[in-house]
């Protein structure tokens, strides 16, 4: 899966109730089973009528109660869009209302049931479906996978009705690992005949928790000779009518005259000795303490208490997996992590410290001294070691390779302008005459992103180092993707501090001071990055000419201001799209707004103008990007690495990503340029 995420992409998303349902559903499939249209690459799907006017009637039901529950969802009213969603799916089953079903079950922390109906949807509807919703249901599987494990129960003896959560869930053995979602669970198991066992369970992710109970028979009530009725001993005699046998014999023939009996204890409560010399049953007096022992002989030992001195059980910190043992004093303990830390930049102990153990934590950077005595920083690397210390730009006229790029005072003096492949002027460098710059001849050794010089067909002008390649993004294999972002990262947008319960007037306390941390709620995400000293009109820059240039403030891009096909300051006219193809080309070519050195977006340019705070139309900033298509996708020069055949791209209705063949049109085309 993308570096995303799902839950980035897919977590809002809710599936839109088709114009009619005759659109979505094309009539009964094999076994009774209703099958379902995938759309075309408009979203549009294609329009059967149903042979069966029943299945017509029940389709237009359904299609009114997914249209109902769909509003809901989009109110995050879960549990109504869940009845409404239910009752949908009962009268016409259609993937669209499936789909929406798991969201719901997702949204309301339900992730067992989420991932249980995304599996059906997966063995309905999934050879019908598109390749896109196809994918978008495997990175809602994979997420969900996160919050569920599995529970193992077994008996002695077996057979035993298992319970889990007030939930019948079978006998034992099972069949197969029961899924629940993780945390703690309350498990009753019974058996006619035996005391029923019950006790809390907690099930950890991706991992199966194995229960074996023995069970113990009920205790039948004990009968015995004791004291007399009275309790002190005496004979217990009983009366009978003559004629009548005495309801017990002393050993003689005669009826009538009572028997003397004794009767003794068989356990040390309290009991009454009835008339046939049979004690009753034995009532308990003792109470429960905590001592491992069953003081009130319910055959559960310390119950009433969280646990049994001594006792374990799985638990998480944080993200790490532990086991934590209860106490003399029938509590649990801390939760001790069983992970080891490792240098690959994660607390796995879960600790609050990453790497420890290690020279430095990696990825980390600090600041440093050059060797040519410059001032410079240097990061943690692989093996979690200092890398070398180097400058961010070389420093001219000091004969130094500052930047440790093994170049010396290399771009000095300005850019060099350069028309061919020769040689540059400054040594070691090569022209990349589609650029007009001078760049490395090697990526050998050289940082992702370092401009170079590659000749493909046709050739790109924005050829990239990549994993030590020079690669032109676009070329059309996976490996010419670009690594991740080359420019600043956006700021979130959020400019409101929250306490416990609701928004601030201003927020608390200064980050970055000592009183932060004694402050409630001070160091949340407004009170950092480009937002705090900037207004949110001040991110984008349009200038209002025929050809509008906007220039992203925070990552330093500037994007072609209309989609292809628009020109003019409100981007007047339609937008046009093409395939991929086409549309790297046309960006390469273009002039415009007096620039010609644009080029097609890779994927993470693309999503870093995405504004989610948007509540409807396309999700982008209206004034910087007017008349902007948001019932469809625009490519990105990303090839897609499960299939080259495919690229990256990505829509301004919910901002999502998803990957499109590369004959498909739309997309549509907005063509981007490294900032001067």
């Amino acid at each position: 899966m993308r570096g995303l995420g799902w839950l980035r992409v897919l977590g809002a998303v809710v599936l839109a109730a088709p114009a009619t349902a005759a659109a979505q559903q094309v009539g009964a499939g094999p076994a009774g089973e209703a099958t379902e249209r995938a759309p075309d690459a408009t979203g549009a799907a294609a329009t059967v009528a149903p042979a069966d006017p029943a299945d017509s009637e029940a389709m237009a039901e359904a299609r009114d109660l997914f249209e109902r529950g769909t509003r809901l969802m989009q109110n995050e009213n879960w549990d109504m869009a869940l009845v409404e969603l239910e009752r949908s799916y009962e009268r016409y089953p259609m993937r669209s209302a499936l789909f929406n079903l798991a969201m719901c079950h997702k949204a309301l922390h339900r992730y067992r049931a989420a991932l249980a109906r995304f599996d059906e949807w997966q063995d309905r509807f999934a050879e019908a479906a598109s390749e896109d919703e196809r994918l978008r249901v495997a990175r809602a599987q994979e997420e969900l996978r996160q919050y569920v494990g599995f529970l193992v129960v077994e008996s002695e003896p077996p057979g035993a009705t298992v319970v889990v959560d007030r939930e019948e869930h079978g006998t034992t053995p099972q069949e197969r690992p029961l899924g629940l979602d993780i945390g703690r669970h309350q498990l009753d198991v019974s058996l006619e005949g035996y005391v029923t066992s019950s006790r809390d369970v907690v099930v950890v992710p991706l991992e199966t928790v194995r229960v074996t109970v023995a069970l113990e028979r009920e205790r039948p009530a004990t009968a015995g000779l004791g004291p007399g009725p009275q309790g002190d001993g005496s004979p217990a005699t009983v009366e009978a009518d003559a004629g009548v046998d005495e309801p017990c014999d002393d050993g003689n023939e005669v009826p009538g005259d009572g028997c003397d009996l004794d009767c003794t204890f068989s356990c040390t409560a309290l009991a009454d000795c009835d008339a046939t010399c049979a004690w009753g049953s034995c009532v308990v007096t003792a109470a429960e303490t905590c001592n491992s022992a069953d003081d009130d002989c319910d055959t559960v030992l310390d119950d009433g208490f969280a646990c049994t001195p001594d006792e374990t059980e799985p638990c998480t910190v944080g993200s790490c997996a532990g086991t934590r043992t209860c106490t003399s004093s029938c509590t649990w303990g801390t939760c001790v992590a069983g992970s080891t830390e490792t240098c690959n930049g994660v607390d796995d102990d879960c600790d609050g410290t990453t790497d420890e153990g290690f020279d430095c934590a990696l990825g980390a950077t600090e600041s440093c001294t050059t060797a040519c005595a410059t001032d410079g920083s240097r990061t943690c690397e692989t093996g979690c070691t200092w890398g070398a210390c180097c400058a961010g730009v070389e420093t001219c006229g000091n004969d130094c390779d500052d930047d440790c790029d093994g170049l010396t005072d290399e771009r000095c003096g300005g850019a060099i302008p350069c028309a061919d492949d020769g040689p540059c002027t400054v040594s070691g460098l090569v022209c990349n005459e589609n650029w007009g710059i001078c760049v490395v001849a090697s990526c050998v050794g050289r940082d992702d992103f370092t401009p170079c010089e590659t000749v493909t067909a046709p050739d790109r002008s924005y050829d990239i180092c990549v994993g030590g390649t020079c690669v032109s993004p676009g070329c059309g294999t996976a490996s010419c993707n670009a690594p991740g972002p080359n420019w600043t990262l956006a700021d979130t947008g959020q400019r409101t501090c929250y306490d416990a319960t609701a928004a601030l007037a201003s927020c608390p306390g200064t980050p970055g001071t000592s009183g932060c941390e004694a402050t409630a709620f001070c160091g949340q995400d407004a009170q950092y990055g480009w937002d705090v000293t900037h207004l949110a009109t001040e991110r984008f820059t349009r200038t209002t000419d025929a050809q509008p240039v906007v220039t992203d403030n925070v990552t330093g891009l500037m994007w072609q201001g209309c989609s292809r096909g628009q020109s003019g300051s409100d981007c007047s006219g339609t937008a046009s799209p093409s395939n991929w193809s086409t549309a790297l080309s046309d960006c390469d070519d273009l002039t415009w707004g007096g620039h010609s050195d644009w080029r097609l977006p890779d994927d993470y340019e693309l999503q870093s103008i995405v504004d989610h705070g948007v509540s409807s139309g396309a999700r982008i900033d209206p004034a910087a990007f007017p008349a902007t298509v948001a019932t469809s996708f625009y490519w990105s020069s990303s090839s897609f690495a499960a299939n080259a055949s495919n690229a990256w791209s990505v829509t301004f209705s919910c901002g999502d990503v998803a990957s499109i063949d590369k004959t498909n049109t739309p997309p549509y085309v907005r063509c981007v340029r490294r900032g001067s």
